[in-house]
């Protein structure tokens, strides 16, 4: 009985640390170093890419294409950021999901012959990167985009809320006991 005791104990002292972790996740205090950690510079966002597979929003681009991928969301134009609540995944791994707006270049290939009916005005939006022999054309188009995904939260297993606390005001400067991850799933061109 004494061992059931004790494992209950023990589970309830884990559930209150995990709740106490999730409500300081949840802060005002932390959402500010967080976004300021990972949008503040371009070191995290540069790893942005998605697939067409990923992307809405396409027939709003210039030009029917295929291949279409988002790449280098400008950190400098982050806005509307939306954090939501803190997710216990295990023992130092929290999740949190996040949605952003930023312009991003979107590159894709389309019909060189639909490329050159465009009016001169629509081309020079556009940024022609290569044309094929085969009548195919590599474009890009600057466009705002809406980011959807998760900033992954990891530290060490035994680290309580009050050393998070304090790690969590060095995130800006690559705190060395807590590391931010950015996974963006999805975007919408807008």
């Amino acid at each position: 009985m004494k061992e059931v005791e004790r494992l209950v104990r023990d589970a309830d002292a884990r559930t209150k640390s995990v709740e106490e972790i999730k409500t300081f996740l949840t802060s005002t205090s932390f959402r500010d170093d967080l976004e300021q950690h990972v949008f503040g510079s371009n070191a995290i966002l540069s790893y942005v890419f998605l697939g067409s597979e990923a992307i809405g929003g396409t027939e709003s681009l210039a030009l029917s294409g295929w291949g279409i991928s988002i790449n280098e969301p400008e950190f400098t134009d982050v806005h509307n950021v939306r954090l939501g609540d803190a997710a216990f995944i295990e023992p130092g791994h929290f999740t949190i999901v996040v949605e952003f707006t930023t312009s991003c270049r979107i590159d894709y290939c389309a019909s060189y012959t639909d490329y050159m009916n465009l009016s001169i005005a629509e081309r020079d939006t556009i940024g022609e990167r290569s044309v094929s022999g085969d009548g195919v054309v590599d474009l890009c188009e600057q466009r705002e985009v809406r980011l959807e995904g998760f900033v992954d939260l990891y530290f060490s297993p035994d680290c309580t809320v009050s050393e998070i606390k304090v790690h969590s005001q060095y995130l800006a400067v690559r705190s060395p006991k807590i590391r931010a991850e950015l996974n963006v799933e999805r975007g919408t061109i807008l």
